[in-house]
C-alpha cells in the first residue's frame, strides 16, 4: 500500500524510538490506562479495533487486561506494524495487526462494539477526518461507541 503519510514522529528512521518518547512526554502505561479507563467495562468477546495503532502498546495492554475479547488494530505504517506484531508476539497476545488506512476502514459495517484512536486524528487533513469518521461510524454496531483521544491546535473551526 503506497500512500503519503506522516510517520511516528515525523521522520522514518525516528519510529523505532517512538515508546521511548511517548513515555519522556507523559504519554505512557499512565496515559494508556487512562485510556484503557475511559472504555468502561469491556464484556467477552466484545470485537475492538485501534484505529492507528502504532507500536501496539495500547493495545497489548488492553488484551493482557481482557483476555477474550477480540482485538484488532491498523496502521498505515508497515514498519510500525512489524514492531507491533514483535511487541505482541512477545507478550503473548494475539491481535490481528493489518495495514489499512483511518479514513477507509476494510471491515464490514457493524463489525466492532468498539473502536478506539489514539494520537492519530490531528495527522489527517479535514476531508480525511470526516471519511474517517463516517468509516467509524459505519463500522460500529449500532450500540458501539468511538473513543478519540488526540491533542493538536485547532486551524479552523472544523478541524
Amino acid at each position: 500500500m503506497e500512500v503519503k503519510y506522516i510517520p511516528a514522529l515525523k521522520f522514518k528512521v525516528l519510529t523505532n524510538y517512538f515508546d521511548i518518547f511517548c513515555s519522556t512526554i507523559g504519554l505512557g502505561k499512565e496515559y494508556r490506562n487512562k485510556i484503557i479507563s475511559s472504555l468502561g467495562i469491556i464484556k467477552k468477546h466484545y470485537k475492538i479495533l485501534d484505529a492507528g495503532c502504532g507500536t501496539g502498546s495500547l493495545a497489548i495492554m488492553l488484551k493482557q487486561k481482557y483476555k477474550d475479547i477480540e482485538l484488532h488494530g491498523i496502521d498505515i505504517d508497515k514498519n510500525i506494524l512489524k514492531i507491533a506484531e514483535n511487541k505482541s508476539r512477545k507478550n503473548k497476545v494475539e491481535i490481528f495487526f493489518k495495514q489499512a488506512l483511518i479514513q477507509s476502514l476494510p471491515y464490514k459495517s457493524s463489525f466492532f462494539d468498539i473502536i478506539y484512536s489514539s494520537l492519530v486524528i490531528h495527522h489527517l487533513k479535514t476531508k480525511d477526518k470526516i471519511l474517517a469518521m463516517k468509516g467509524i461510524y459505519r463500522a460500529l454496531k449500532k450500540d458501539g461507541f468511538f473513543i478519540l483521544a488526540d491533542f493538536g491546535k485547532p486551524k479552523s473551526f472544523i478541524t
